[in-house]
């Protein structure tokens, strides 16, 4: 963690666009918070792009703006999020969302530093940009779905975030921190969690690394009954947690039951994972979003 931090703190003064690489749920969203809080832009916009559940064909209004009836169903003038983010920064959370077409303008971005509005003209715009990814990105190059030149301009500067498993020492001050900070959000004041359940915490395989971490301190936030989170709620909600992560060791389960609550178990996680967005599930899971629908109608999940 401290590396990470010392990384942010060096990378926060650049104006060069920022590349977070690590698995799903590392933390980088907040590492891309604080790549801004830190940095000369902090009093201006932070705007994340999620581009996943945009049809191709509106990302480029989202970006760059378009002018009333600059194309069919064009019927106001729209102001994209690299205007709206003037003197601040944007932030990609998956950059293999991106389309080519998108990527070969945001070239054109860094190279002019302005941008082309739909049926307008060219605007000049101040913005750092920070992208992040879980995918490995040389494969998505030889796919062709990242432009070789595209993928070269923005790991100029990058950041590699090891899967929580590896960091172990980080887990105990993840937790702190994520207990203070929804505490205040949710009841109001500050909880305190006690030593016993921070090291249950540190010793349990969080194999959804941050994200999955923080989701299980906000629930035991919400049920705590007292000014404390305590090792007895705690113990509790980690034998929970256990029932999730292990895929059902009943043996007395025929093996068409176990693989039903294996798809159960993994595309409810998905659904979690993605705030129910079907084009995300569709493009972790490998599946169409046709496969995906059906799947979620057989298993009965709501998204």
């Amino acid at each position: 963690m401290k590396d990470i931090d010392y990384q942010i703190t060096k990378l926060s003064r650049a104006n060069e666009s920022v590349l977070l690489l690590g698995e799903t749920g590392v933390g980088k969203d907040l590492i891309a918070s604080e790549l801004h809080k830190r940095s000369s832009r902090k009093n201006k916009p932070f705007i994340t792009v999620p581009l996943n559940c945009l049809p191709e064909q509106m990302i480029e209004s989202e970006l760059f703006g378009s002018v009333k009836g600059s194309y069919t169903g064009s019927v106001e003038d729209r102001e994209g999020k690299f205007v709206e983010a003037d003197g601040g920064t944007l932030y990609f959370p998956e950059i293999s969302d991106i389309p080519i077409s998108i990527q070969l303008k945001l070239l054109e971005f860094f190279q002019y530093k302005t941008i082309n509005v739909i049926g307008g003209k060219k605007l000049k715009v101040d913005v750092k940009i920070i992208f992040a990814s879980n995918r490995d990105l040389d494969f998505l190059i030889r796919e062709g779905k990242i432009r070789d030149d595209f993928y070269y301009r923005i790991d100029v500067l990058s950041i590699k975030i090891p899967p929580l498993r590896f960091r172990k020492d980080d887990i105990i001050p993840l937790a702190e921190y994520f207990v203070s900070k929804h505490s205040k959000r949710i009841l109001g004041y500050e909880l305190s969690i006690d030593s016993d359940s921070l090291n249950l915490i540190k010793n349990f395989e969080w194999l959804g690394n941050a994200r999955q971490l923080e989701n299980f301190l906000i629930r035991a936030i919400v049920l705590t009954e007292k000014d404390i989170v305590d090792f007895e709620l705690i113990s509790k909600l980690i034998s929970e947690e256990k029932g999730k992560t292990n895929i059902d060791n009943n043996h007395k389960l025929r093996y068409k039951e176990s693989e039903k609550e294996f798809r159960k178990l993994y595309f409810q996680s998905l659904i979690e994972e993605t705030n129910g967005c079907i084009s995300e599930i569709a493009r972790i899971s490998g599946l169409s979003k046709q496969g995906v629908y059906k799947i979620l109608t057989e298993l009965d999940l709501k998204h």
